[in-house]
């Protein structure tokens, strides 16, 4: 039998560590103490070689309910520090690609149960609902920049009703007249006065001639 250096050598420093596992860990920890800089380096630098890799998933796997309840009390106890350091705009930047990697990594890994997941979730009655109320409410945000309390408000001081011919809607939503030059919202308007206006192109000489022109049909 051949002897092998590497091996004797492997066991060796194995046992060695093991009967003198306190000294080693009181030195390792001045050195970290004495040289932070090199010391983060070295675990950046082993943390992304393959044995860091391996040695990091072995854990995880084995202390993953033990891991959620530190990051739990962890998070609990330094909330407000946690989330002012992610406001800094280079960590807001950082966390967001990050973010974009993995979530794309995850799709192309579950595409298949995701889209089963999802078509399922859209066919629920009440996610319909919901969806339908919240692109509404996005509309009036995001094309006349309305809350829903805004809107609301509107309708109150119009009575609930069409602010030209003072009718309802149908029970559908009264629609959101605005300046289409300017931006600004006027008023709450029935489908019918709205599509009047709108098909008028909101000129006041042409609504004018409509108005003579029905007058004089009706003498």
């Amino acid at each position: 039998m051949t002897w092998n250096r590497k091996e004797y050598m492997g066991k060796y420093m194995k046992e060695y560590r093991k009967n003198h596992k306190e000294n080693l860990d009181v030195r390792a920890t001045k050195w970290r103490e004495d040289n932070p800089e090199m010391s983060k380096e070295h675990r950046r630098k082993y943390g992304q070689s393959p044995k860091g890799k391996a040695q990091k998933k072995r854990y995880n796997g084995s202390h993953r309910e033990e891991q959620k309840v530190s990051h739990r009390k962890h998070y609990k106890e330094h909330k407000e520090k946690i989330r002012e350091h992610n406001q800094i705009p280079e960590v807001k930047q950082r966390r967001k690609a990050y973010m974009k990697t993995y979530n794309k990594k995850y799709y192309e890994k579950n595409e298949d149960v995701l889209k089963i997941y999802e078509k399922e979730y859209k066919q629920r009655s009440d996610v319909k609902a919901r969806d339908k109320v919240g692109m509404w409410q996005n509309n009036l945000k995001i094309k006349y920049g309305l809350t829903m309390e805004d809107y609301n408000k509107m309708l109150k001081k119009q009575g609930g009703t069409c602010v030209i011919c003072r009718n309802g809607n149908n029970r559908r939503k009264l629609c959101v007249d605005h300046n289409h030059k300017t931006g600004k919202v006027r008023g709450l308007l029935c489908d019918s006065c709205n599509f009047t206006i709108g098909h008028s192109k909101e000129d006041i000489n042409l609504l004018k001639k409509a108005i003579k022109y029905l007058e004089e049909g009706t003498k």
